[in-house]
């Protein structure tokens, strides 16, 4: 079973606000099942991924770092739990004469303590009863009384203090045409063969930012603690890397991820991907890998710069393969307009990020 939330730390006491980058080469970063699960682009072929696409990556890569995960993919419910209900009882972990014996507020700090997921984007409760059964007879009458203590003792909406905007492409993507059909060659007992074609509808190449806002202030609602925004350092970066490995998401990976740590309470600077642009617009339509585009994020520094007083720490991932125009990192560059001691460099992979 899933692990339930330990730390040990208040609830989240700074505010932060999150630029990511990523990147697409031949891939289908977000299908819109409205359009033949075409790649999501806007009037003028800027790319789009929405929040709930970038939502499930954190959802499955929490799940598989052992975190307990309310809106789990199907891969990760074991077989023979299948309603909400269900997914309710598995991911409390409690005997359910427990859970209905709970006190009612004890009752929801579990399942916040269990729920990451909602604990970062918060959620909606969708509990029937007994005496609104999903019915079909999936729940004894023990799992009943347990889920009505559920019910009971949940409001009925978390509002999520992390929240993300939809991503969007730095330049107008184009899709590649020669991955347009699909075709899929099978050998009977016969020895014939037969091909049937599918709609493969990718991305040549775009580059995606992202933003998000982590409120102190909704925090409370979730118990966000500051240690579960530092995982989110580790788990955003591994997300991108491990969760798109499927046929139509192989190709993608993650760029850039800033986190900047505020001192002042209720205070972001705000659209920080406002700061960071391409050098080489022009050239976006020969655009075929990362090593192509050159960024320029002068915006940036200098929108931090100014704010340095409301600063307190900036967490930073950057991919080798960034290209600034000057030979160097933006981690550099921050380091020199911040000083080394407001600048985090975050490694994914260390344990201390991963887990604390």
């Amino acid at each position: 079973m899933s692990e339930s939330h330990n730390d040990n730390n208040e609830t989240l006491s700074n505010r932060s606000e999150i630029l990511l980058l990523t990147d697409a080469r031949n891939a289908n970063p977000n299908g819109d099942p409205r359009r033949d699960d075409r790649p999501r682009r806007d009037d003028n072929d800027i790319g789009i991924i929405t929040d709930s696409r970038l939502k499930r990556y954190i959802r499955d890569q929490l799940s598989e770092d052992g975190f307990g995960v309310l809106l789990e993919s199907p891969r990760f419910i074991p077989e023979g739990v299948s309603t909400r209900e269900e997914l309710y009882l598995r991911l409390l972990d409690m005997d359910e004469q427990a859970i209905a014996d709970a006190d009612p507020e004890d009752l929801a700090t579990q399942f916040l303590e269990r729920a990451a997921d909602v604990r970062y984007f918060g959620a909606t409760v969708t509990i029937k009863g007994n005496d609104d059964s999903s019915g079909d007879g999936e729940l004894s009458s023990e799992e009943a009384t347990a889920v009505n203590a559920i019910r009971g003792s949940l409001p009925r909406q978390y509002i999520g203090p992390v929240q993300w905007s939809h991503g969007e492409s730095l330049h107008p993507v184009a899709l590649n045409d020669e991955s347009n059909q699909l075709a899929v060659t099978l050998s009977s007992s016969t020895e014939n063969e037969q091909g049937t074609f599918a709609d493969d509808h990718r991305v040549r190449f775009g580059v995606y930012s992202f933003t998000a806002v982590v409120n102190e202030h909704a925090a409370a609602d979730t118990g966000l603690t500051d240690t579960d925004v530092e995982r989110l350092d580790s788990v955003v970066w591994r997300s991108w890397q491990n969760q798109t490995l499927t046929r139509s998401k192989l190709g993608q990976d993650p760029r850039l991820y800033l986190r900047v740590e505020y001192a002042t309470d209720s205070f972001h600077v705000g659209d920080l991907d406002l700061g960071v642009k391409l050098a080489n617009q022009e050239d976006h339509d020969t655009f075929t890998d990362i090593t192509d585009v050159e960024l320029n994020a002068s915006g940036l520094i200098q929108r931090l710069s100014t704010h340095e007083s409301h600063i307190e720490t900036v967490h930073i991932k950057e991919s080798q393969y960034l290209n600034y125009g000057d030979g160097s990192s933006l981690t550099a560059r921050l380091t020199e307009a911040l000083g080394e001691a407001r600048v985090h460099e975050i490694d994914p992979y260390d344990e201390r990020d991963v887990r604390n």
